[in-house]
């Protein structure tokens, strides 16, 4: 009797181990797979087709996956026009899988494109949110010039959290 409980533990321990290994492998492959910016479709404001890996700006980018509906969004977003000019030399790109018209019509109420070097867009393929791993908006990605990823968040973040994943100058 003690040899099969010690065998069944045995087996317990094996499985949980197993499991463990598997899902840091998965985060492991996750993250490899966008450490370096993929290959995006989005469509602009203007219906126009753009691919967001080649995008030539030479400056640090930060993408702000969005929905027009989501409250936490409209908080940070507030948060970042308050602070604009912290971000005159950065690339920022605003990404909803919401439709044209009610991007549009968001914009209304939040200015996102006062931005010195913006980019809205709408993910109409589901590029950004397959590509990047997205599960919910909001989440920011924070990539360098050369387009390698610094920081993933998800949730409400602060200002002073971005710019402490940018380059000071």
């Amino acid at each position: 009797m003690k040899k099969t409980i010690a065998f069944l533990m045995i087996i317990v321990i094996v499985v949980l181990i197993l499991f463990i290994v598997i899902l840091l492998l998965k985060q492991y492959k996750e993250k490899a797979s966008i450490r370096q910016l993929p290959d995006i479709k989005v469509m602009t404001m203007d219906s126009s087709i753009i691919r967001l890996n080649t995008l030539q700006t030479n400056m640090p980018m930060i993408f702000f996956y969005f929905h027009p509906e989501c409250e936490i969004c409209a908080m940070e977003i507030t948060e970042l026009l308050k602070n604009r000019n912290e971000f005159e030399n950065i690339q920022m790109i605003f990404v909803s899988f919401a439709s044209i018209d009610e991007i549009k019509q968001y914009l209304e109420t939040y200015k996102i494109d006062y931005f010195k070097h913006v980019l809205i867009a709408n993910d109409y393929k589901g590029d950004l949110v397959s590509k990047l791993h997205v599960k919910a908006p909001p989440t920011c990605f924070i990539y360098d010039k050369s387009l390698t990823l610094k920081r993933r968040i998800k949730g409400l973040t602060s200002v002073n959290e971005l710019l402490k994943y940018l380059p000071h100058e």
